[in-house]
């Protein structure tokens, strides 16, 4: 896992192995990763996986999984996605986010609020 301050540039990096030291006071974390043209029982299972390792870590995971349905279209999904994302202290990003247009944007948006970047491990 790497840790980045996005406001903050060479902020350290932090292993996994490091985790349960890492101390954020219950901060909100959304989870960012591909989900269009997945299987939903794989989209399931990674981000829930997600959800419970930053639990373990002391976070409030923010899942979007849990807060958009199925079958919702793409648009209106991200509109509800970068409402929780809004809540947040940070982000963290699957490793495959990089091969999503709204991961990507997420990204972005994280950045341009100055939240805590943290990567999967890579």
């Amino acid at each position: 896992m790497q840790l980045n301050q996005a406001s903050q540039p060479n902020t350290a990096t932090q292993t996994a192995t490091e985790g349960p030291a890492l101390e954020f006071d219950k901060k909100r974390m959304y989870i960012a990763g591909k989900v269009t043209g997945l299987p939903y029982e794989e989209v399931y299972r990674k981000f829930n996986h997600a959800a419970n390792y930053l639990t373990t870590l002391g976070f409030t995971a923010i899942n979007p999984i849990k807060h958009v349905p199925e079958d919702t279209p793409w648009q209106e999904a991200m509109r509800t996605c970068i409402r929780q994302l809004a809540t947040c202290d940070g982000i963290y990003l699957l490793r495959d986010y990089h091969q999503s247009k709204g991961a990507l944007l997420e990204h972005h948006i994280a950045c341009a609020m100055g939240l805590t970047i943290i990567h999967e491990y890579v």
